[in-house]
Formats: C-alpha cells, structure tokens, sequence
C-alpha cells in the first residue's frame, strides 16, 4: 500500500476515536514506520565445515507473525496505561500498518 492510504485509513479510525493534535501526528507517523525503519532480525547458517554464518536481514511487514503484531499491540497498551498518549499512538499506528 501506499502511504497516503496507510494515512488516509489511519485518519478514518482516529476520527473515530476522537483523536486530535500530536497524537494524530504520532498515529499516522507510526502508521508509515514499519516502510520507513523496516525491523530486522538474523538469519543463521551454518556450513559443511561447521562455521557459523549470520546476517541481518528486514523482516517482511506485511506478513507479520502473531507474536510480532502482539509485540507492537501490548507495547503501545504499556505506554497507553503510563500515560504516555504520543509514543501509545506512535505504536498502535505501528501495529496497525
């Protein structure tokens, strides 16, 4: 997708939600982060020889598993309970992506 449907979709939910301000702009700057900080992880490999091989590869965004997803879900409800609205927002447009 594109951003501007990542934003435009993200917008339709904080109307919703009532949600105005610098909150708005951390939803939909976390909406779009997952394009612009691809998260990463390490690939292992090991030879015939019995060295060992790794590198850091992105990890795919779009097809996230569960426990991925969950991870950015439950961090943004953490920041939400401590009272931190921006980063709260900034994360749930991060799972939302």
């Amino acid at each position: 997708m594109r951003w501007r449907t990542h934003k435009a979709i993200a917008r339709a939910i904080a109307q919703e939600v009532g949600l105005r301000g610098k909150v708005l702009s951390s939803l939909l700057n976390g909406v779009i982060g997952p394009d612009k900080y691809p998260e990463k992880t390490v690939r292992m490999r090991v030879s015939r020889g019995g060295r060992v091989y790794a590198r850091t590869v992105p990890l795919s965004h779009h097809n996230l598993g569960l426990n991925t997803m969950m991870k950015h879900v439950w961090k943004a409800r953490f920041l939400f309970l401590e009272g931190n609205f921006s980063d709260a927002a900034y994360w749930a447009g991060w799972a939302l992506h």
